[in-house]
Parts: structure tokens; C-alpha cells; sequence
């Protein structure tokens, strides 16, 4: 099990990179605890809302789910079932009446695949995502 105040130290150090990441795509990163929200605008305009999730990072790889960008209470929102939400280049795979990100170096994918991958650094994360959400349109 990773160390709690490990991966809490790791992750604010890693945040401050992904922030000027996303500053450099145009859009927003803001972290609260274990969580980070990436907010940025699809190639249509319509906005995209990431939670990552970053429990035992960075040991284990970040959880990523796109929510209703309406959404008031982020923490406890479920992934958003609405395609409209998720950028179409990355996703989601549906499984089990729910979406998931298949994006190597992440949790989702560790799930959905059995050979082995990797853990995704919090910066390299939020540019992949950043892209596909400027470079592809939603559905």
C-alpha cells in the first residue's frame, strides 16, 4: 500500500508542472486532495471536465473520469454517461452500464487490460488529455 503522505507530497510537486501544462493548452487545472479537475474546451466549444483521481499515485496510476460540466459537487459526481462529456478520440469504453477511459498509463486501463502497463506522470497525463479535448471534437 503506498504512503498516504508520500503520494500527497508527490502529487503537489507533480501538480505545479501539470498546472503550467494545461496553462500552456488553454486550460484549467485545480486539485483538491487526492483529486485534480482539468476543465478545457472541446474543439466545438463545449466544455470538457476531467477528474483524476490520484489516489496512491504515484505508485498507482490516476483514475480519469469525465463528469457533467455542470456539475456542482465534483467529489462525489459519478462519471457522466452522456458521450457528450468525453472526448471522442480516447473513449469511453463502456462496460457494465459504465464509461471508462482506455488511456494507457491509467487506472482504467490497467483494468480493462490484463498485460502490464504503466503509471502515467501527472504532467504527461494532463497534456494527453488537454489534446484530445482541443483536438478532437465531442460527440
Amino acid at each position: 500500500m503506498p504512503d498516504p503522505l508520500l503520494s500527497l507530497s508527490t502529487l503537489a510537486e507533480d501538480f505545479a508542472q501539470a498546472q503550467r501544462v494545461a496553462k500552456w493548452f488553454g486550460a484549467s487545472l485545480t486539485c483538491g486532495n487526492r483529486f485534480v479537475f482539468l476543465e478545457c474546451a472541446g474543439k466545438d466549444g463545449r466544455r470538457l471536465l476531467a477528474r483524476i483521481d490520484c489516489s496512491g499515485y504515484p505508485q498507482q496510476p490516476p483514475l480519469v473520469e469525465f463528469l457533467d460540466p455542470q456539475e456542482s459537487d465534483r467529489l462525489r459526481a459519478g462519471a457522466s454517461k452522456n458521450r457528450a462529456h468525453w472526448p471522442s478520440n480516447h473513449g469511453p469504453i463502456e462496460r457494465n452500464g459504465r464509461y471508462y477511459l482506455c488511456l494507457a498509463g491509467t487506472r482504467s486501463y490497467h483494468f480493462l487490460h490484463p498485460e502490464p502497463g504503466y503509471v502515467m506522470g501527472l504532467g504527461h497525463l494532463v497534456a494527453v488529455l488537454a489534446l484530445a479535448c482541443k483536438a478532437w471534437p465531442t460527440r
